[in-house]
C-alpha cells in the first residue's frame, strides 16, 4: 500500500511558483482578477459567463509556459491515466488548501 501524503505534502511543491493573484482595482477584473483595459470586469465575466455563482474564489495566475499551467492542462490532457491522477491530485490538494475555503466562505462581491 502506497504511504499516504498530507496536503501540505502535495501542495508545498507548488507555492514556489504560484502568483497571489491582485486585488480587485481598475484594470483588474473584480470577479475572476483578469487583467482588462481599465474596466472592473473582464469581457468574459461581464458579457460571457452568467452570473449564477455565490462567489468566485481566484487562486493563482498560470502562465501558459509555467508549471501551474502544466499541472492544470496536465490533469485534462495527458494522455498517461497514473500522471492525470497524479496531477488531479496535486490539484485537489492545493485547492482543498484551508486558504481556499477561507476565500470562499467570505465573498466580497
Amino acid at each position: 500500500m502506497a504511504d499516504r501524503l498530507t496536503i501540505e505534502e502535495v501542495s508545498d511543491p507548488y507555492a514556489n511558483f504560484m502568483r497571489t493573484p491582485l486585488p480587485p482595482r481598475p484594470g483588474v477584473c473584480r470577479i475572476c482578477r483578469t487583467f482588462t483595459d481599465g474596466y472592473s470586469e473582464c469581457y468574459r465575466c461581464a458579457r460571457e459567463q452568467p452570473n449564477h455563482l455565490d462567489v468566485v474564489v481566484p487562486i493563482t495566475y498560470a502562465p501558459g509556459t509555467g508549471q501551474m499551467h502544466t499541472a492544470l492542462r496536465g490533469y485534462k490532457d495527458r494522455l498517461e491515466q497514473r500522471a492525470r491522477d497524479r496531477f488531479t491530485r496535486d490539484l485537489l490538494a492545493i485547492f482543498g488548501a484551508s486558504c481556499v475555503a477561507t476565500s470562499a466562505a467570505s465573498p466580497k462581491r
